[in-house]
């Protein structure tokens, strides 16, 4: 059966109305801080209702037993929570760290990372370095070496002492490289002290 109908008389018929030259791209202005604070939910609700940028502080403290918020970006999305049980580091047979408060910070396709309080961090065996980093997401993170038993793992902490607003919750909080420690493992809270 034939209505007349041909692919390039569609195709013609069609171009005109959806191929239209336009005005030239130009590059976007970056957001301000408060404006990432949009994509920051606390118990979901926008962080700038919660945490009014410049103003008081409400303490991260006092909800991270039901922590969970949201940073980055669309298509790098950030995750920080806190991590069910305990998480103990351990080098060169020395619990380095051992906290039941920990925060467990999941971003983009990256495995999960464990951040630590500084309390619950042995720090006579660490030695900050002159090392640091920048994430465009976190902000400038400085780095610790650890000493125990004659061994030595350089750069094999970090932390974000002052990281950007949408990720405060793991300001001072310190992480270690799984690769560079003997273990990092996450215990149950059950039988522990």
């Amino acid at each position: 059966m034939n209505h007349g109908w041909r692919a390039a008389s569609i195709c013609t018929r069609l171009r005109p109305p959806f191929v239209r030259p336009g005005p030239p791209l130009r590059a976007l202005p970056v957001p301000d801080k408060t404006r990432w604070l949009s994509f920051v939910l606390i118990d979901g609700v926008p962080a700038r209702h919660q945490l009014q940028v410049g103003k008081h502080r409400r303490g991260i403290s006092a909800i991270s037993s039901q922590l969970h918020i949201r940073a980055g970006t669309p298509d790098h999305p950030i995750t920080i929570s806190s991590a069910d049980g305990r998480v103990r580091v351990t080098f060169a047979g020395h619990v380095v760290a051992d906290s039941g408060e920990a925060l467990t910070l999941m971003e983009a396709s990256y495995p999960p990372v464990f951040y630590l309080p500084r309390e619950h961090v042995d720090f006579a065996v660490l030695e900050r370095t002159s090392h640091k980093t920048r994430c465009p997401y976190k902000g400038e993170a400085s780095y610790y070496s650890v000493h125990a038993a004659g061994r030595t793992a350089q750069n094999a902490v970090w932390s974000y002492e002052q990281p950007f607003d949408s990720v405060t919750a793991i300001a001072g909080y310190l992480a270690f490289y799984p690769d560079r420690v003997d273990s990092i493992e996450k215990l149950s809270t059950i039988g522990e002290p």
